[in-house]
């Protein structure tokens, strides 16, 4: 039986995609039909495929098997190739209808599988709902009401140009309003029911992603008590987006200057915990600011290093307790720890990692937050 996935969906013309055929009853054949893009090998079961052209894209996969059992599997318009870059600013508040809007796009990873609840647009015409109370409309992930934990849904943005000039700095903003919830009865112990909302970036427009932000459950909350508690019924327990309950994320895009093509992707996390509102999404240049006086510069709290063989280390210049991830190239979660540094040189003791590219992220409890990619060797 046929069956693939491909690890970007949206894309510019030129960006590679890997496909990976997923198909059951050991099939020794593959037979691709890519409706026009460039595989690198048709009969292999992970090509990867260039779309020159811009267009949509029906994917057919054709397997075999050695009892000469066969299967087809063609998904319409599985690939979208787009040639329009879009100019910098980027702003939205999901205040105008089409839904999404045009350029954005919406990935329910599993729609297939009866995940049918996604990003969704939210709000009236009466009570504002939108950042801060000062417009109508926001954008929501109605994790309170899912049923599927570890639910993933993606949120993109169209292409972007950051071919700026130096003397301005490329930001992006966001505006978010969550509150975990921490609930229990009798039977059951209480528990912290935590979601998750990151932030990724694409350099070729799609393709290849790398992790920008994450945070979750209390990290993300914007509630004053963090999680809204319960014991028993809840009964008010869902999460309103009420105008004192809003925080703005800043995230510095200058590592990504000069490229034409850049898309952000915003993924959702289900943890069966509350809803997350996203609201007055920008990507804006700010003219740079000359400093005539190094000592107001704000002074590192750590640096990054990697040894001959790949592993990771940092260079702590202040006492501090940090949270360490590191995930693959799917996002997948491969390793955490919490731990306390003191100033100095630290090798980072993760698990053992296959050769590959992996991304190390690390959050302060003051909220500072890295997101390094590294390539493992050893």
């Amino acid at each position: 039986r046929a069956d693939f996935w491909a690890e970007a969906r949206r894309v510019i013309p030129g960006t590679p995609v890997r496909f990976h055929a997923v198909a059951e009853g050991q099939p020794h054949i593959y037979q691709w039909d890519f409706g026009g893009g460039i595989a690198d090998d048709p009969s292999s079961p992970c090509p990867t495929v260039t779309f020159s052209q811009p267009g949509s894209y029906s994917i057919q996969l054709i397997v075999e098997n050695l009892s000469g059992r066969r299967d087809t599997l063609v998904q319409p318009n599985y690939i979208i190739v787009e040639d329009s870059i879009w100019p910098l600013p980027l702003k939205e508040g999901w205040e105008r209808l089409p839904f999404p809007p045009r350029g954005f796009s919406i990935e329910n990873l599993d729609a297939g599988q009866g995940g049918s609840r996604t990003w969704e647009r939210w709000g009236s015409t009466i009570t504002p709902r939108g950042a801060y109370g000062r417009s109508y409309y926001t954008l929501r992930m109605p994790f309170y009401t899912y049923s599927r934990y570890s639910e993933r849904d993606y949120l993109l943005t169209p292409p972007l140009d950051f071919q700026v000039d130096t003397n301005y700095d490329i930001y992006l903003t966001f505006a978010v309003s969550y509150a975990c919830l921490d609930w229990g009865d009798d039977i059951s112990a209480p528990l912290e029911y935590s979601d998750t909302l990151r932030v990724w970036i694409s350099p070729d427009g799609g393709g290849r992603w790398e992790i920008l932000y994450e945070k979750e459950g209390r990290n993300l909350s914007s509630h004053p008590d963090g999680c809204i508690q319960r014991r028993g019924s809840l009964l008010g327990a869902m999460h309103m987006p009420d105008p004192n309950l809003w925080r703005t994320d800043t995230i510095n895009l200058n590592r990504y200057r000069g490229i034409r093509g850049v898309r952000l992707r915003f993924e959702g996390i289900c943890g069966y915990g509350n809803m997350l509102y996203l609201d007055d999404i920008q990507v804006d240049t700010v003219r740079r600011r000359v400093a005539t006086d190094p000592s107001h510069l704000p002074a590192p709290s750590l640096s990054f290093t990697q040894n001959a063989n790949g592993a990771p280390s940092l260079h702590i210049i202040h006492p501090q307790r940090l949270s360490l991830k590191i995930y693959d190239t799917s996002g997948k979660l491969l390793w955490k720890e919490d731990q306390f540094f003191q100033p100095g040189m630290h090798s980072i003791c993760h698990p053992p990692l296959s050769q590959g590219v992996y991304f190390l992220t690390i959050q302060g409890e003051n909220g500072e937050f890295h997101s390094v990619r590294f390539s493992y060797t050893y």
